[in-house]
């Protein structure tokens, strides 16, 4: 029984492949723009994705599913959104005293690390798309 995943994520996350994770058991590795044959257990298995640590959100898929990898809003913009945050708290470290800039600094390494290693599909996600 076959499924086909296919990996539309545009540039985020471009150079690490991603894991496949079928009934919690670590597969193949998908890098950007590949589409590949994955072969399930049963007529029905739990998929997942990963990669470093972040992961997406879990789907109940049946054999002859396409599936689809793709970044959510988060994950397109919040790349760009901490850069420019760097840049701004690097202006601010001139313009406020130490202990404020290490508090704002402390507290958005905070967030990032909460959004992407605790809540589960918010930086890419899987969808059926047959």
């Amino acid at each position: 029984m076959f499924i086909e995943v296919k990996r539309k994520t545009g540039w985020f996350g471009v150079f690490p492949k991603f894991r496949i994770i079928i009934n919690s058991v670590k597969g193949q590795r998908i890098q950007n723009g590949e589409t590949i044959l994955l072969d399930i257990p049963d007529d029905e298995a739990d998929l997942q994705v990963t990669q470093q640590g972040v992961k997406s959100n879990h789907l109940a898929v049946e054999s002859g599913d396409q599936i689809e990898i793709y970044t959510t809003a988060w994950g397109t913009y919040f790349l760009p959104v901490m850069i420019l945050f760097n840049l701004v708290a690097s202006l601010m470290h001139t313009f406020f005293t130490l202990k404020i800039y290490l508090l704002f600094l402390s507290l958005f390494l905070i967030l990032t690390f909460f959004i992407f290693f605790f809540i589960e599909g918010k930086i890419f996600r899987i969808r059926k798309t047959s």
